[in-house]
């Protein structure tokens, strides 16, 4: 364990010296954290961009991203949205295609810049994500070469598919409105499942509040998922249509509708750590962030987190309630 961690309680490490017994608000993001949707928004990402460059643009191998590159672009920053992320994903074998000559796929894989190249340019980038991509593909393609490239790149289309495809064509029109046009079978939402145990909240004595990147449509499903209504109203979410992480606004905000003195914002991926950074930028130490373990990464991300500035790290959102309700009951 690295110097600066020690294990406060079961699955529960913190920084030494930590203290929670002030803490009065807890703060959740939702995919990886409340749900575990493994099987649903990130093979949602492979299979867009798989379905727009095979059925839309007519390759005849559109199978060049894996589950593990997406945390690529997660962890560069910048891509707490997946309809970003598949849009800079799919932009980037554009511009392969464009360099390459090619859209045969072992040399689109093989030829360079590789994939990490490329988001670590984002990561590098005065620009955030999408923003970011788009400004490296045109400065650096020929003028000609990149109006073609943008050319097949159809924002608003790649992110309807992922809606379908996500949603399914049974759910597409109550999650997102409209019908499905492309997909015709049910969605990856399906596969998602809860992660939380809707009896520990209660038991912290804490105000309970949700920031997420999910939709308004995508929450409600969610929370019907998760049967947890009554722990969060209305009132205490903040979705995608509210405000985008890393935006600490949308810390500032909830902090002040809950009358929060001291937060812990819990969540799975390196741009919810840095909303809780940028808002602490601010001159602001009254919120502290706690990553926990059940994304896709798992166990793999404790180092990363450790060493980007977490305060807590939990094996899950319930390892985390558990000591928060004994910190409580030790009172």
């Amino acid at each position: 364990m690295s110097n600066d961690f020690m294990k406060i309680f079961t699955g529960v490490e913190g920084r030494r010296d930590l203290s929670v017994a002030d803490v009065d608000t807890l703060l959740f993001d939702v995919d990886g954290v409340l749900i575990d949707v493994s099987g649903s928004f990130r093979m949602t990402i492979i299979s867009v961009v798989r379905f727009y460059l095979e059925h839309v643009l007519g390759w005849s191998d559109g199978n060049l991203l894996k589950v593990e590159d997406t945390e690529l672009f997660k962890k560069a920053g910048g891509f707490n949205d997946d309809w970003d992320l598949t849009c800079a994903a799919i932009l980037f074998f554009l511009y392969k295609e464009a360099l390459a000559g090619s859209r045969e796929r072992d040399r689109l894989l093989s030829f360079k810049p590789l994939l990490q190249d490329y988001t670590t340019a984002i990561k590098n980038s005065p620009l955030e994500g999408l923003d970011a991509a788009v400004a490296f593909i045109l400065e650096e393609l020929p003028k000609a070469t990149a109006d073609k490239v943008m050319l097949s790149w159809r924002r608003e289309e790649i992110t309807r598919i992922f809606q379908e495809t996500y949603a399914g064509a049974d759910l597409c029109e109550e999650i997102y409105g409209g019908y499905a046009r492309y997909i015709s079978s049910p969605g990856l939402i399906r596969t998602e499942r809860p992660l939380l145990n809707n009896d520990l909240p209660a038991g912290t004595g804490c105000r309970l509040g949700i920031i997420t990147g999910r939709t308004k449509g995508e929450m409600k499903a969610g929370l019907g998922l998760l049967n947890a209504e009554r722990l969060f109203p209305e009132r205490s979410i903040m979705t995608a249509e509210d405000g985008k992480k890393p935006d600490p606004m949308v810390i500032s905000v909830m902090m002040e509708r809950l009358g929060a003195k001291r937060a812990v914002y819990v969540g799975d991926t390196y741009d919810d750590l840095r909303t809780v950074l940028h808002y602490r930028a601010g001159g602001r130490s009254n919120c502290l962030f706690c990553a926990v373990l059940t994304g896709p990464t798992g166990d793999g991300n404790r180092e990363f987190f450790r060493s980007e500035g977490a305060d807590l790290i939990a094996d899950d959102v319930n390892a985390f309630l558990a000591m928060m309700k004994e910190v409580r009951d030790s009172a």
